[in-house]
């Protein structure tokens, strides 16, 4: 059974959200796109940590303008110390967002506007072309240069680094349309 236990990250509620993080077993990090990890986080994150707390990352709002996805994931790495596995990966950002690429599943997942649910197209791995249809050239070019990127510098999941809080499984999406949400919570 899981329980989700919502606790607001702005610091006038932060008793309240150390109280539950001392009952948790698990966290999932919220991160802002554009802004990355903010001081409440780091605070929070130091909690977590105290207790070798696993802890899921989901990068918002990849439907506005903000830092890459690399950019992220660095911010994440520098700023908490803690390594960062992309189980999701964002074709295109912004207004120029298209959908997530789920690295485990070798599915992706097309996002439209009003649509909360996506279409779903199996695929053969990050370099089959069908991941390019329908987006523009630059945006499938930086897709492909990130994947190379990651695939030659990621090792496999780690499984005992995410239960001692040393590695973080991360997703990317959009809470407000909904897209990518369920992919975390699977």
């Amino acid at each position: 059974k899981v329980n989700l236990l919502d606790t607001p990250g702005h610091k006038d509620f932060g008793e309240d959200t150390y109280r539950t993080l001392i009952a948790a077993d698990s966290a999932a990090m919220l991160i802002d796109a554009a802004k990355g990890v903010e001081a409440q986080t780091r605070k929070l994150y130091e909690v977590c940590r105290m207790r070798k707390m696993p802890i899921m990352t989901f990068a918002n709002k990849m439907d506005r303008e903000g830092k890459s996805p690399l950019e992220l994931i660095d911010d994440v790495e520098n700023t908490l110390g803690m390594s960062c596995f992309p189980v999701t990966w964002p074709v295109g950002i912004g207004s120029r967002f298209k959908g997530l690429y789920h690295r485990l599943e070798d599915k992706l997942y097309v996002y439209t506007k009003g649509n909360e649910k996506p279409e779903i197209l199996d695929v053969k791995g990050w370099r089959d072309p069908i991941i390019g249809e329908g987006v523009d050239q630059d945006i499938y070019d930086l897709f492909l240069e990130e994947m190379e990127m990651l695939e030659s510098i990621l090792s496999q999941f780690d499984r005992e680094m995410y239960l001692s809080g040393e590695l973080s499984p991360m997703s990317f999406g959009s809470a407000k349309y909904n897209w990518g949400v369920d992919l975390f919570m699977d």
